[in-house]
């Protein structure tokens, strides 16, 4: 499988297996009236973000273009999905308040940003092909 294939995939399960618990359970961890709880969740993302996308610049050992272009791949299907997601937020996230919403929102792109920003400062796999 190309790098261009499996950053699409890992993109895709990545927004599911973020998807789903939101979904069940979101009223059980996304507290949005303990400022502990959200910010462990808005920086501990970080490190998990990293290893996710740190898996796809190593196995394919990247040059910084094709970074670049796995990063975008990977954030890709979940910012078309969430568009829908979002547009359907009472029936997909029925476990959160419409009150939620919101922080919701802003967490999710705030995952898209730390993706897009982890993948402008990874190196080159390879010094040259």
């Amino acid at each position: 499988m190309s790098y261009k294939k499996f950053s699409l995939v890992l993109g895709f399960l990545v927004w599911l297996f973020g998807t789903i618990p939101f979904s069940l359970w979101g009223d059980s961890f996304f507290l949005t009236n303990n400022l502990l709880v959200m910010l462990l969740l808005y920086f501990g993302i970080i490190p998990i973000l990293y290893f996710l996308t740190s898996i796809v610049y190593t196995k394919f050992q990247l040059t910084k273009p094709e970074i670049l272009e796995a990063t975008m791949l990977m954030v890709l299907p979940g910012l078309v999905l969430d568009v829908l997601v979002f547009m359907n937020y009472q029936v997909v996230f029925p476990a959160l308040t419409i009150f939620d919403a919101g922080s919701f929102i802003s967490y999710v792109i705030w995952i898209y940003s730390i993706a897009l920003i982890l993948g402008l400062l990874k190196k080159s796999g390879k010094a040259h092909r």
